[in-house]
């Protein structure tokens, strides 16, 4: 339930940069033929009080439960696992399963259910999200595919392609011509 004080507040995407901003975050807009994306981070509250200053308004609006269901546990847990070891070419549904304990195929089994995807979707995923941010950062596309858990340069090109729609060479030329203007 919004407090009805909350209507003074703009929020509409020109003063989306000045919110994102005031509240401590970061903006990064990606833009492709393919598809646009707005990306908004912040750091990690260690006040969780910081939002109210900022934006009293927002400070009375109720919060929904979470869910700690023990799938939602679980697959939290793969979530961690995949975040501690993307970065590692070996890693996949075998050593993930052999990590949880579990067979391959109750492991494969599981995540679809608890996610509707495969974990082996969600860990390409994971290393083309963290590839990005790492060409964002100016790192020469050989060694991010490398730290990004990629073998061979050329098969992640290709996924990279395939998920953003231009090969990383272009994806980084376009954010530097889009940061220098």
């Amino acid at each position: 339930m919004r407090p009805s004080n909350s209507s003074n507040v703009d929020l509409s995407m020109d003063n989306l940069p000045q919110l994102v901003a005031v509240s401590g975050g970061h903006l990064s807009m990606f833009a492709s033929d393919a598809q646009n994306k707005i990306e908004i981070t912040w750091p990690c509250a260690q006040e969780p009080s910081h939002v109210e200053e900022v934006l009293p308004e927002f400070a009375e609006v109720e919060k929904p439960q979470q869910d700690t269901s023990p799938e939602q546990e679980w697959l939290m847990k793969v979530y961690q696992l995949v975040a501690e070891h993307y970065h590692d070419p070996e890693f996949g549904t075998a050593s993930a399963a052999k990590m949880l304990y579990m067979s391959e195929r109750s492991l494969q089994r599981r995540f679809k259910s608890a996610s509707s995807r495969t974990l082996k979707d969600y860990l390409t995923e994971v290393r083309l999200e963290t590839a990005c941010e790492q060409l964002l950062a100016g790192e020469k596309i050989s060694e991010v595919a490398f730290n990004c858990g990629f073998n061979d340069p050329s098969y992640f090109s290709q996924k990279f392609k395939l998920h953003f729609g231009l090969p990383p060479s272009k994806f980084a030329m376009t954010q530097e011509s889009q940061t220098s203007l």
